[in-house]
């Protein structure tokens, strides 16, 4: 799977360079999971980005190409660790990031078949209001880390529906 945007290569070097870069998501049918559903599967893969060259990690083999083109300047990518939350009601969910902060998610409804997540980082007094698609990558990035970035690349996907393939393992 690729997705195209063009500008993506400007703009993600710009806003790598601050502590929180932007969100990136793609448009999606997405189906009602906050009215009446039961919730949705949140699986986040927390990816450290580095200037330096390192040998490609077979955890990231599928979206290696993606990584590098979004993240331009970055020649590293490794995976840290990935999770699988569930986001249902009003409860976020926390993830323990390995730069010391922790991420919190909380799902905030649909708006033009986007799901609308609430992203925070405390410790940072970071909170973003992201639109995702549903079945479909997309990234958050910026948070400072071993002389790099973390990058956080997340999937959504309904409560029920068989787990598609994770583009982040083998």
């Amino acid at each position: 799977m690729r997705f195209e945007l063009p500008a993506l290569g400007r703009v993600g070097r710009a806003l790598l360079g601050l502590a929180i870069g932007a969100g990136l998501s793609l448009g999606l049918w997405a189906g009602d999971a906050a009215a009446g559903e039961p919730g949705l599967r949140l699986k986040v893969s927390v990816i450290q980005a580095t200037k330096e060259k390192s040998a490609p990690d077979p955890a990231l083999a599928r979206i290696q190409g993606e990584l590098a083109e979004a993240f331009a300047g970055y020649q590293g990518f490794k995976r840290l660790q990935a999770e699988e939350k569930l986001l249902a009601g009003e409860t976020p969910v926390k993830i323990d990031l390995p730069n010391g902060e922790s991420a919190e998610f909380k799902h905030q409804g649909v708006d033009k078949n986007l799901h609308k997540i609430r992203f925070s980082l405390a410790k940072s007094k970071v909170n973003l209001d992201l639109k995702a698609p549903l079945k479909k990558m997309f990234y958050q990035a910026g948070m400072k880390h071993g002389g790099g970035i973390l990058i956080l690349a997340m999937y959504i996907a309904p409560v029920g529906e068989p787990p598609a393939p994770d583009k982040t393992e083998p």
